[in-house]
């Protein structure tokens, strides 16, 4: 547990002194809030559509913060030249990874009580149900989680070639799994992947409120279990190849 407070203490000291960090969770949630909600004023200013839109940002950047984390970590120990000796330290790729999801979790904080604030001053938004909103942003940080295990393993594969693929992948999923539109609106092969994907059960419950989704529990229940156990199995194997092949050892 020590271990695991000291590599929160890193990042958040990485975080505040570097103001690019903090970027991430004030500016670009900013541009992203901004640009869609004016957008849909403009268009159609329907309170519901409004509402969809909202959650829908929300959501995305539970999935973005939740997912990138670990991969930012373990990178920033690359980037200092650090990561030799993290590696030799008592510190473990586990423990590692929980600081990251802790970290991912409170950046989450700040930019929903953001994103709320704003939403409630700026346009009176209001949160339809708050059991099912709660609900929503732990599915998709859960799943979020499962796409940064994924991604983390790649990393650990192909070192910082993947670390762009890292950043991209949130972004496409989300995209696919219908944050805050339909996936009606995709080719019938697609909407069968979308459905597929981890924060696609998330995403529909959160439109739901508005009656704009489905709820489907089981099926939310079955796909996160399912996606954590492949997930696991995936880093788990990335982790041991990385170290069998010698790849970890090119980020020394």
């Amino acid at each position: 547990m020590k271990r695991v407070k000291a590599e929160i203490y890193r990042n958040l000291v990485l975080m505040f002194r570097n103001k690019w960090r903090l970027f991430d969770i004030t500016i670009w949630p900013l541009i992203l809030f901004f640009s869609l909600t004016l957008f849909i004023q403009f268009v159609n200013p329907d309170p519901n559509i409004f509402a969809v839109v909202i959650v829908g940002i929300i959501g995305w950047r539970a999935v973005y913060h939740m997912q990138i984390e670990a991969n930012t970590t373990f990178m920033d120990h690359y980037w200092d030249k650090t990561l030799p000796h993290s590696m030799a330290s008592p510190l473990t790729l586990f423990e590692m990874t929980a600081s990251a999801v802790i970290m991912g979790f409170v950046k989450l904080v700040l930019v929903v009580c953001m994103i709320l604030g704003l939403s409630v001053i700026l346009y009176h938004f209001q949160i339809a149900n708050v059991a099912a909103f709660l609900i929503g942003i732990l599915v998709l940080c859960l799943a979020g989680i499962i796409l940064g295990m994924i991604t983390f393993g790649i990393v650990l594969l192909y070192n910082e070639h993947a670390i762009a693929f890292s950043w991209a992948i949130p972004d496409l999923v989300v995209l696919l799994s219908g944050a805050y539109y339909p996936i009606a609106i995709f080719p019938m092969w697609v909407q069968h992947i979308s459905a597929l994907l981890p924060p696609f059960w998330g995403f529909e419950l959160l439109k739901s409120m508005y009656g704009y989704g489905q709820v489907n529990f089981p099926l939310l229940i079955l796909s996160l279990a399912v996606w954590f156990i492949i997930a696991g199995i995936f880093l788990r194997w990335c982790y041991r190849k990385a170290k069998k092949d010698g790849r970890i050892g090119k980020f020394m």
